[in-house]
């Protein structure tokens, strides 16, 4: 499951990492649901390969305009804190109160002007928690990235370790990271694999999704978030019944994998066409 079906988060030890004790005691600071994702919370992430600046700015905003079908299509959260969930996609509403500064949309990032000097004062603006120190290995820091290395350039370990400060979405390193479907059992993991595969992987795929998504913007991601909480399948997103829109993505990523790749997607677009979650059947107490 995508969160702790018996436990509150903090009856639940931290994992003994001194970097995760300050990013405890940062983000419990910083809005309500900080120690829920560091304890609670459990989530299937797959990434995906880029060959050149224009292809990662590419495939960087179509998976983020893909976060609010994909956090539908793989919701699996049924209880959050030992109780029912009062929601539907809770792993949505627990990244949108950690820390805003870092979680969630990446700035601008749906803009077809966005680059990567964008993504890196975004990077650079915010402040770091943690950097690497001889004598305790990390130690904690209120200032900016772009503060502490104002006056040399960083070394690579220390901008893989500033970008894997940030928790977004989709998050960028020498690789996308797509981040939003919560823990799933193995089928389903492996149906949404082959769905990113079939989606990121083909040309004809990557031109689908950009007509699909071409007019997408910020307000609309929110927007379709807040439409997803609150009614699941009879939602509207970006201008269409969001039930279309799961087909519509199913469909493509069909197509781009090969014939006999098409049939791990299966348990997933079972879900899709019965517009049912893995969460919806874990609340009616049916078998996936």
């Amino acid at each position: 499951m995508g969160y702790h079906p018996t436990a509150t988060a903090r009856s639940l030890e931290l994992i003994p990492k001194r970097r995760y004790q300050f990013m405890n005691l940062y983000l419990g600071e910083r809005d309500t649901y900080g120690p829920c994702m560091m304890r609670g919370s459990a989530s299937t992430q797959v990434s995906i390969d880029y060959t050149s600046t224009a292809d990662c700015l590419r495939k960087l905003r179509l998976a983020f305009a893909l976060v609010p079908v994909l956090s539908l299509i793989c919701d699996n959260t049924p209880v959050f804190e030992g109780k029912p969930r009062e929601h539907q996609l809770v792993r949505t509403d627990i990244w949108q109160h950690v820390d805003n500064d870092r979680c969630g949309l990446v700035p601008d990032v749906l803009d077809p002007a966005f680059d990567l000097r964008r993504y890196a004062e975004y990077i650079l603006d915010t402040v770091a928690i943690l950097i690497p120190c001889h004598k305790e290995q990390w130690c904690y820091s209120d200032r900016t990235f772009g503060d502490i290395y104002a006056t040399r350039t960083m070394t690579r370990a220390e901008v893989e370790h500033a970008v894997s400060m940030f928790f977004t979405d989709v998050r960028l390193k020498t690789y996308i990271e797509i981040r939003p479907a919560d823990a799933m059992p193995i089928p389903y993991v492996i149906a949404y694999a082959a769905l990113i595969k079939g989606l990121f992987y083909a040309p004809a795929s990557l031109d689908a999704l950009d007509e699909l998504f071409a007019e997408v913007r910020r307000a609309d991601y929110l927007a379709a978030q807040g439409a997803l909480m609150e009614r699941g399948y009879e939602a509207e997103v970006y201008g269409m019944p969001v039930a279309e829109l799961c087909d519509r993505v199913m469909a493509i990523g069909k197509d781009g994998l090969a014939e006999d790749e098409q049939r791990f997607l299966e348990p997933l677009a079972d879900l899709v066409a019965r517009r049912v979650t893995l969460a919806d059947l874990a609340e009616r107490g049916e078998e996936a």
